[in-house]
């Protein structure tokens, strides 16, 4: 699924999909649909149908880097969960919001349906004379 991707009267929906991925570098096979009501003030998601899991996962990977680029800054790529799966995301989220904020030395994030977290790592900034 991508989300926050521009929705305009007569897109052409192939063409926008083929950027975002363009921009990760990548030019799979595809097929690509909004879904849900139309609605004027937020845009609607896009189901992407990829031919295999691998390059699923090749994107999802890559897909943090979107946020990088300028026009592609909202856009951001998530796996399409069933309704069970969005609601155990959800909580998970939650927890790791108020673990966030409980413990803001360290660094939080989910794998494999679980909480984690590891010391933050401190940036050195290096500056030239």
């Amino acid at each position: 699924m991508i989300f926050g991707l521009g929705e305009v009267t007569g897109e052409n929906l192939y063409s926008e999909v083929e950027k975002v991925f363009a921009t990760l570098g990548e030019k799979p096979r595809f097929e690509a649909e909004r879904v849900g009501k139309v609605d004027m003030i937020n845009c609607r998601p896009v189901k992407v149908v990829l031919g295999n899991k691998n390059m699923v996962f090749d994107l999802l990977k890559k897909s943090k880097d979107l946020k990088n680029h300028k026009k592609m800054e909202k856009v951001f790529l998530q796996p399409d969960r069933t309704m069970e799966e969005q609601l155990q995301h959800r909580k998970l989220v939650s927890e790791l919001k108020k673990n966030a904020e409980k413990m803001p030395s360290s660094h939080f994030f989910i794998r494999k349906g679980q909480v984690y977290s590891e010391p933050k790592r401190e940036v050195e900034v290096l500056t030239t004379p």
